[in-house]
This record gives C-alpha cells, structure tokens and sequence, in this order.
C-alpha cells in the first residue's frame, strides 16, 4: 500500500505541476486574447484605431489584379511599371470618390449582427457592406483621370505596344480612340466581372453548411467561457501543486518558482506587446507572396490591425502576469521563512515532511 500510495502521490505532484503550467504559459495568454475576441466593441475598435477603412481604400491598387497572357499583375504594380502615369492621382482619385466612413458604418454594423448570430440572438446573417452606392461616381473619375493621363502622353510614329494592359502605354497612335479604350478598360476593373463586382459584400457571399454555423457558434461560446475556465483551472491545481508535494516549504518552493519564472519572461513579453508599433522582423514571412499571397498592400492594411489586436491583448495579460510574478515571489519568501521553523514543529504540523528536509533542519 505504501509503494502504491507513494507511485499515486508522484504522479499527483507531477502531473498537477504539468498541468499548472501549461494553464499558466498557454492558458492564461488565450484566455485573455478570448475575453477580447469575443466582444464586438473590441473589434470595431480595432478596424477603427488601425485606420483599416482608410488603409483598403488607399491601397485598392495593389489590390486589383488585372490579368495579361499568362501573368498576372496589380494595377499598382502597372503604374509603377509605367512612370508615364501618375499612380498618387489615381490613387488620390479613388480616396475622394469613396468615402471611408460610409464604409466604417456599415462594417460595424455587419460586424454587430455576426455577433448577435453568433451568440444566437438573430436566427440567420443579414447584413450588406460594399460602395456600391459610390461605384458610379467612382467609375467616371477614374476614367475622367486615366483619360486625361492617356491623352498627355505623346504620339506614336508607330503602332504602341500594350504588354501588359492599357496602362502600359508609352504613347499612342494617331487616331486612336482614348475614351472607348479607358471606359472598357475601367469595367473590366470595376464592373460586375472585375474585381469589386456588384460593389457589395452580402450576407449571401457567405456561404456556410448547417455545420459550419454550429461549429463557429460552438467555438463562439468556448470563447467566452474559456477566462471561466483558465480561472478555474488555476484555482484548482494550484491548491492540488502545493498540498501534493512532500511538505509544505517544498511545495510553496516549486510553484513559487514556476510562478516567479513564469511571471518574469511573461511579464517581459507582454510589455513588449502593449509597446508594439509594429510587427517583428520574425513577421515578414507571414506577409511573403509564397507563404501565403500576400502582396505590400495587403501588408499595409493587415499589419497595423494585427499590432492594434497584439498591443490591445497584451495590456490585460500584463496586469495579470505582474500579479503572478507578485504571488511567486510571495511564495518564495514563505518557504524562506518556513525553514527557520524548528524541526519539532515542522513533525508537528505536516506529517510527510521529506527525510532529506528533516536532515536540513536538524543540521
């Protein structure tokens, strides 16, 4: 019985350490990013602060693909291509016929409803987000402009190459019909075939099976209850650490050491996070055309949302890691000052106290 005892009572001790760090380094960090994710106003204050609306109409260029033979470039990457045409009047074109608040509004309140569906206050998704209503007065200003561009370029003594694209002229020929050219040229960008479509993003466009929804509601609701069961978790293992090990000032060493390591590099590295103004050197790869197809425009829409997400997290974990770092170091002087107990005492108050232990206090 006291070998089986002793093997039950190893395996406590180690696994509820095991378990209480993985609570702790991977837990803690989780539930905490959950408690943020899982908020609505959260979000939007995300978009919002990331200057995400102003982002994506800026960089609508790098995010058009326009498709000659076999390859396929961006209408920035045209523009850049051809210093004959002003990629900063496009562009400055594009910002003033859309407008980014127009836009904010309906995302935030596309984003209000897919956390009501979520949570499972609205039976399906209903929502609308696009420019539709600015696509038109998009459209005849940018063929106003690239008209205005094609016609300043010079005359071709020749026929004029187009490589890659309308946009790809040097000159033109004599003659030849600059508005007809730009307006097919601009539908095939904007219009119902190209890339904005219909201009909207509908509730429609998401299509999703009977179990997907009941999956993402599902992981809708793990979400919110995982701070509820981190915390648990935690009150939990910690008693069973301290009370599993052989003695009182062995237990308050290990978990006061798993504490105080744990809290320290955490603590570090949720600074770190609540500091960030952008992403580490580590990141780029993330935003590589073959890691996962995402060009510069991209990057420049996502990074700043993802920094604001990281910097927005890190703040909570870090008043949480100070405190665990306080507990641990808590812990550590205790066991300090337990072993100015003399050993009469120690017998007295825990009765499995370790031989090796006994031997220190007699010495």
């Amino acid at each position: 019985m006291e070998i089986i005892g002793g093997v039950l009572g190893f395996l406590v001790r180690r696994l509820s350490m095991a378990a209480l760090s993985n609570f702790i380094l991977i837990g803690l960090p989780l539930a905490i990013f959950c408690l943020q994710v899982t908020r609505a106003d959260n979000v939007k204050d995300w978009l919002a602060n990331s200057n995400f609306y102003q982002n994506i109409i800026t960089e609508t260029p790098g995010l058009i693909e326009q498709t000659s033979g076999s390859s396929t470039k961006t209408l920035g990457d045209i523009l850049d291509a051809n210093s004959s045409i002003n990629r900063a009047a496009v562009e400055s074109v594009i910002i003033e016929a859309i407008d980014p608040r127009a836009l904010q509004q309906q995302t935030e309140l596309a984003i209000d409803h897919i956390y009501s569906w979520l949570a499972g206050d609205a039976d399906r998704l209903d929502f609308t987000v696009g420019i539709e209503p600015q696509l038109p007065a998009l459209k005849i200003a940018l063929k106003a402009e690239l008209a205005n561009q094609l016609l300043a370029l010079p005359r071709c003594e020749g026929p004029s190459q187009f490589e890659n694209g309308l946009l790809s002229a040097s000159c033109l020929p004599v003659g030849y019909d600059t508005s007809a050219k730009v307006d097919a040229y601009v539908e095939s960008l904007l219009g119902p075939n190209g890339f904005i479509g219909d201009g909207e993003i509908v509730a429609a466009d998401v299509n999703l099976t009977n179990d997907t929804r009941t999956r993402a509601r599902n992981a809708y609701r793990l979400g919110q209850s995982m701070p509820y069961i981190v915390g648990m978790g935690l009150a939990i293992l910690t008693p069973l650490a301290l009370l599993g090990s052989k003695s009182r000032n062995l237990g308050l060493r290990r978990v006061g050491t798993l504490f105080t390591s744990a809290g320290f590099f955490m603590t570090l590295a949720a600074f770190a996070g609540s500091r960030m103004s952008q992403l580490p050197p580590l990141a780029d790869g993330l935003f590589g055309a073959e890691a996962a197809g995402v060009g510069s425009a991209s990057r420049s829409i996502v990074e700043p949302l993802l920094v604001g997400v990281i910097r927005d997290t890190s703040r909570p974990l870090l008043t949480m890691t100070l405190a665990l770092l306080v507990l641990g170091i808590a812990m550590l002087v205790a066991a300090r000052k337990d072993r100015d107990i003399p050993a009469s005492k120690i017998i007295k108050s825990d009765r499995y106290v370790s031989s090796r232990t006994l031997r220190k206090y007699r010495r």
